[in-house]
């Protein structure tokens, strides 16, 4: 009888060492793969590029995911003053922001830069005191500039100015 105690220690110690080591195993692997999850950049992006290493189209989910990631930039332009169409002498100051859908249509606007300030000086002198000193007259300016400038960039609807804001508008 002792020896079967003697033979039955050392199976439950190597029994005891299996099994630690299979559930060692298994939370090192679930560990991985959880790290693995969560420090994945973007699988879109992932999923995008392997089917198109394998000569698959890639899916409509990722361009949706890119257009979300999409920023819009902001072009400030310089002071603008000018004299207004009116028999008083009445001067406006506006600075003007516009907002850009990418850093190639900001670029696209710096390289005609004095031709856009020329154009928005010509509109902004055209416009009699009364017709800006309004709400509405302002909203009607912000929409003459933006089809004035995407005119000057050969732009149309949403691949040219997005809006054009006052960032600050005195007249007297």
């Amino acid at each position: 009888m002792a020896e079967a105690k003697a033979d039955g220690a050392p199976k439950k110690k190597k029994l005891m060492f299996i099994i630690i080591g299979v559930v060692a195993l298994v939370l090192l692997i679930g560990g991985g793969l959880a790290a693995y999850f969560m420090l994945r950049s973007d699988p879109a992006a992932e999923e995008a590029g392997a089917e198109a290493a394998h000569g698959a189209a890639p899916k409509k989910d990722a361009k949706k995911k890119d257009d979300k990631k999409h920023v819009t930039v902001f072009e400030k332009l310089p002071v603008f003053t000018v004299n207004l169409n009116s028999d008083t002498g009445e001067v406006m100051q506006t600075e003007v922001v516009i907002e850009l859908p990418d850093a190639h249509v900001q670029e696209s606007v710096k390289q005609v830069l004095p031709k856009v300030q020329g154009g928005i000086n010509k509109l902004l002198s055209s416009k009699k005191p009364e017709e800006v000193k309004t709400p509405d007259g302002r909203d009607k300016l912000e929409v003459e500039i933006k089809e004035m400038v995407n005119k000057i960039i050969g732009a149309e609807g949403e691949e040219g100015v997005l809006s054009v804001n006052f960032t600050s508008f005195i007249v007297r």
